[in-house]
């Protein structure tokens, strides 16, 4: 399977288990949804596209950037900037219906050149917050 260089977005689930993450269009406003497959140690496409440019789906005209799994539920979460970097919006897929929706934006102190990347990575940097305010976990400082 040939997976294009826009492959961006990882998240892992609690234990190691799910990984996702995503094959993005050049314009990183479509995407184009992938599990990890243990079995095979092979990355499995699932067939789930989406386009969050539309407005339906919170007309996005910035760049997709970053994932992230809720380990409470093992379902994706996943994000980016908007053009100028004031805003970050965020998408969820659940992989058990193939259904993505878009759940909201957040402001951020952006600036006119789009650096504004404070909440890129979710989870990845020790003594950080996920992305769910109702269950914020912080990463062990040990290490």
């Amino acid at each position: 399977m040939r997976i294009s260089t826009q492959f961006n977005g990882l998240g892992i689930g609690s234990g190691g288990d799910p990984i996702y993450a995503y094959d993005r269009t050049p314009n990183a406003q479509s995407l184009r949804m992938y599990v990890f497959d243990h079995s095979t140690n092979t990355w499995t496409d699932t067939g789930r596209t989406y386009n969050t440019a539309t407005t339906t789906t919170g007309s996005f005209n910035g760049s997709l950037i970053g994932g992230a799994v809720d380990l409470s539920t093992d379902q994706y979460y996943f994000g980016g900037f908007v053009s100028g970097g004031n805003q970050f919006k965020i998408w969820r897929y659940n992989h058990s219906t193939g259904a993505f929706t878009f759940k909201g934006t957040i402001n951020t102190a952006g600036t006119t050149t789009g650096n504004a990347n404070g909440v890129s990575s979710p989870g990845f940097r020790r003594g950080s917050y996920s992305w769910f305010p109702k269950q914020p976990r912080v990463l062990s400082r040990t290490g």
